[in-house]
């Protein structure tokens, strides 16, 4: 059925860890959580044994430490491997076991925040609190921030001291072959891939990233992350079963820049495994949990039923979509593009006011000063409608002011029926374009004959 089409000699590329470390060290795993490329390298996440704080028996308790990986795509020999710790601490607690990562392009807001151009990756990591537990970690979570340009800098400057001949190769899992740096005069520059010396090459300094947002209850422990318009979107899954969403335009303090704007329950009570995908068209996120795939919008606009609301959310994807009276996406915004048919921003909500806001159920049809902002072009027409009671045309003048028309207890001869001295009904403006009434106040008819002196 099959038949030999190619065949070359080859050996695989690999690193081992020493005999003698394993000899001390018989569980010495490392665990890879991550991997990515940008650029021309390949990098790796892992966790692994801290032999610096483990004792070398095996009744002593284990500790973990993270690791960011680096090597060149093209590296087939490994020389150029280099390894970091990697941690994030917040309020002057540690947090050293990683979860889950994500590398990102960044939003133009973001972007500018860091002092990164568009086109330059950055890595969203959670971790763990402490260095223990890597089974059963701490609940205590919290999301980080890395630049690539950060972690490779880190890197280069350490490839640099090695190859001044100064210190050793600090690699915990080689122990009793640690090897000194060897003194050898090269251009260190970014392209740089190693030599057959001074390799592999760990660094020491734990390279720190920047909280973000932190989680005491659920236990953060998956990360994905998309840009929508200038906004970096970051979903995060939970032990509990929940996805948090977290919208991203800056580095905390202000608290707005890294923003939880909505939780969602996905599995009530059952963890989101750590590969979160989005669909090719980045309408939809896939969750697993143990037993189920889950697929959920990237954002629940519709759930929002007012300006304020919709507007105040915090969701980078909603926008309120005036004639329509409806909060969504901007493309699903007719005439989005045109002056205010779509508005992003809390102040630019409708507003209405109407002289006089009350009149006598005995006054005759009255003439309504209206005055609306915040509104595209009315020259298609609207339509005043006072509750079920009456719709009339009104006419639109220059800078949004309509006058409209009031109904009159002979045209409406329920209108005072069992009100009281008073009956406040809804006024509505309604669009002649789309159909829709989009915006509303309150009106009063006041009935003075049923009062007594």
């Amino acid at each position: 059925m099959f038949s030999l089409v190619y065949q070359d000699e080859f050996v695989s590329s690999q690193i081992k860890i020493p005999s003698d470390t394993l000899s001390l060290y018989p569980a010495f795993d490392i665990y890879y959580v991550y991997g990515f490329s940008s650029r021309t390298y390949i990098y790796f996440l892992t966790l692994q044994l801290d032999t610096q704080l483990t004792q070398m028996d095996a009744t002593g308790e284990k500790f973990f430490t993270s690791k960011i990986v680096r090597m060149c795509s093209n590296d087939t020999e490994f020389y150029s491997y280099v390894e970091f710790p990697l941690g994030c601490t917040k309020d002057g607690v540690e947090y050293r076991l990683v979860q889950s990562a994500y590398k990102h392009r960044p939003g133009r807001m973001l972007a500018q925040a860091l002092g990164l151009s568009e086109d330059e990756d950055v890595l969203f990591v959670v971790f763990s609190q402490g260095q223990k537990n890597r089974a059963n970690p701490p609940r205590e979570t919290v999301l980080c921030l890395f630049t690539l340009h950060q972690i490779n800098l880190a890197m280069r400057e350490r490839i640099k001291s090695c190859y001044r001949g100064e210190g050793k190769l600090s690699l915990p899992w080689l122990l009793n072959k640690e090897l000194p740096c060897i003194n050898t005069p090269k251009q260190i520059g970014d392209d740089f891939c190693g030599l057959v010396l001074n390799q592999p090459l760990g660094g020491l300094r734990v390279i720190e990233g920047t909280p973000l947002y932190d989680d005491r209850v659920d236990g953060m422990g998956a990360v994905a992350a998309y840009t929508y318009g200038d906004h970096s979107v970051v979903f995060v899954g939970t032990r509990s079963g929940h996805l948090k969403k977290i919208r991203v335009d800056g580095i905390p303090p202000p608290s707005q820049s890294a923003l939880l704007y909505e939780t969602v329950t996905v599995v009530e009570g059952k963890p989101i495994l750590r590969d979160m995908v989005f669909s090719p068209d980045y309408q939809y996120i896939y969750l697993l949990s143990d037993k189920q795939v889950s697929r959920l919008p990237v954002e629940s606009c519709g759930q929002y039923t007012t300006c304020k609301t919709c507007l105040g959310s915090g969701d980078p994807h909603c926008g309120w979509c005036v004639l329509h009276n409806k909060c969504s996406r901007q493309e699903a915004c007719e005439k989005w593009a045109e002056p205010q048919h779509f508005n992003i921003e809390l102040d630019q909500c409708v507003d209405i006011s109407v002289t006089p806001n009350n009149i006598s159920v005995t006054s005759t049809s009255t003439q309504l000063s209206v005055k609306v902002v915040n509104v595209p072009s009315l020259s298609a027409g609207v339509t005043c409608v006072f509750e079920e009671l009456t719709e009339s045309p009104g006419e639109v003048l220059a800078k949004g002011q309509i006058l409209c028309m009031s109904p009159s207890l002979r045209d409406v001869p329920s209108l005072a029926q069992g009100y009281g001295d008073k009956r406040v009904v809804k006024f509505f403006l309604k669009s002649k374009e789309t159909g829709h009434k989009f915006i509303t106040t309150d009106f009063i008819f006041y009935n003075c004959s049923v009062l007594q002196s």
